[in-house]
């Protein structure tokens, strides 16, 4: 009796073993495909950026869409072509042919003909955004970020670079820590110079490209080149300008305009200056004080 309980706790073991071995393996093989990007027609957000994806998924929940497919100013590869995947009913057909490669310097119209014969129509227009236009970001000045090391220079800096960027008709982004809202410390601190062309995007990273509606802002608006002032220096401002080159923005940080709290325990004075010589030593941007900015 004590030999079978033996044999059939082998077999379950054996079972289970083979049973984690395929799912291991499904999962590996999920996550190699094509590293495709997927959009849903119900994304409130409607748009693609198309930058090293040559492939794309799509699905469809919705009828009469329209989704607009962004290719990034500078993009690495300058997508021209593009293999698209659609998800739909089994029951539908599609004009989609998804080994073809379709153009993306004009609008594509997706047709799906569902089960009851009745036609969904997609127009996906593409857009490469040039121009070359500037944009400002200004992160993390709030109330919550105060005091800094150097905040006579800081202010007077900031101020001169906004001043600059609205005097230039340069769009402003005020970068804002979401984790404050709903205190009195999220606001902009009344020194802060403010106009109401800027606009107020929320982030709960320290790089304001991530989750954020920022890369859509700048994309939809033409922006290739930003400039970058905030607190702090180690770690919202220099995370940004990180992200800001991944994406292949052209950056200018403005040397004298971000600075570091000084209730931030892992950074120092020191760390102000150590940020400039990253980004010159990195290459990713461009160093400029704000009495010299000039927008490009």
């Amino acid at each position: 009796m004590k030999t079978t309980n033996n044999k059939l706790k082998m077999r379950s073991f054996h079972v289970v073993t083979l049973l984690a071995h395929f799912f291991v393996v499904m999962f590996m093989i999920s996550c190699s495909k094509d590293g495709d990007k997927k959009l849903s027609s119900s994304n409130t957000l409607n748009y693609l950026s198309v930058d090293n994806y040559p492939e794309i998924n799509i699905e469809f929940d919705r009828v009469n869409m329209t989704v607009e497919l962004l290719i990034p100013y500078k993009s690495l590869l300058s997508i021209q072509k593009i293999k698209l995947h659609l998800d739909y009913s089994e029951y539908a057909t599609s004009n989609i042919d998804p080994e073809k490669e379709y153009d993306l310097t004009t609008p594509l119209i997706i047709k799906i003909i569902a089960e009851d014969n009745s036609i969904a129509t997609y127009t996906l227009s593409s857009k490469k955004c040039e121009g070359g236009k500037s944009a400002l970001l200004v992160c993390d000045i709030q109330k919550g970020s105060l005091p800094v090391f150097r905040e006579d220079s800081f202010f007077l800096n900031s101020n001169i670079a906004i001043d600059k960027a609205f005097d230039a008709k340069v769009p402003i982004y005020y970068i804002m820590d979401a984790s404050l809202k709903g205190s009195i410390l999220w606001n902009l601190p009344e020194i802060l110079h403010y106009y109401e062309n800027g606009k107020i995007i929320d982030k709960n990273d320290n790089n304001a490209f991530t989750n954020t509606i920022l890369h859509r802002e700048l994309l939809l608006n033409g922006i290739s080149k930003v400039y970058i002032i905030g607190l702090s220096s180690m770690g919202c401002v220099l995370s940004t300008c990180k992200g800001s080159a991944l994406l292949k923005y052209d950056l200018t940080l403005i040397s004298d305009a971000h600075d570091e709290p000084t209730s931030y325990w892992e950074f120092t004075e020191a760390d102000i200056d150590k940020c400039n010589q990253i980004i010159n030593d990195s290459g990713i941007g461009k160093l400029v004080k704000a009495k010299d900015l000039e927008f490009r």
